[in-house]
């Protein structure tokens, strides 16, 4: 008795496989062997995989929301902390967001409650749950003090970190005496 070619317990169970192998046996010439079926059946399996083909996981269908808006408030619930907006957002994942015509604003933790920091972009991806605010696109991040804009870049918002990658520009507006003595 010959031993029977190894397969993967994927290709045995799956439907596609199944199929073409009574396929095969009913369409294929009588002088191909078993072995010979199995090869063939193990190389269409290889290639839906490959193409990406699967009847029983399609692709996910983002959620769409237009006019999206986020906003924390601070622990006592009495002032806000930051607000997301943007003009479009996708998710797959309530833990990752793909935003389009993004503003991002930080607010004072004063009684005044002003708009302290402001982030805008025309995309980026925002993790809510680890409080990060990341983009490839060009960024522009306006204070009362400096403005900062490049592109590349990923904002943490529990760590208050800030990094650019590329084409980083900053314009500091304060007064800077004897800087040249």
């Amino acid at each position: 008795m010959t031993p029977r070619p190894a397969r993967s317990l994927f290709l045995i169970c799956s439907p596609s496989y199944a199929r073409w192998q009574r396929l095969l046996r009913r369409c294929a010439p009588k002088r191909l062997s078993l072995p010979a079926l199995h090869v063939s059946g193990l190389l269409f399996s290889v290639s839906l995989l490959l193409l990406g083909a699967s009847s029983t996981n399609p692709a996910p269908t983002p959620t769409i929301v237009k006019g999206f808006s986020l906003r924390r408030f601070t622990k006592e619930g009495v002032r806000r902390d930051t607000d997301l907006r943007a003009d479009e957002a996708r998710y797959f994942t309530r833990s990752e967001l793909t935003l389009a015509g993004v503003t991002y604003t930080i607010y004072a933790n004063d009684s005044a409650n002003r708009p302290e920091t402001v982030f805008t972009t025309p995309s980026a991806t925002a993790l809510p749950d680890q409080k990060i605010l990341r983009g490839e696109q060009s960024v522009r991040v306006v204070r009362d003090d400096f403005e900062v804009s490049g592109e590349h870049w990923i904002y943490d918002h529990e760590a208050k970190t800030f990094n650019i990658g590329e084409n980083a520009r900053t314009v500091i507006k304060a007064t800077l005496p004897d800087i040249l003595k």
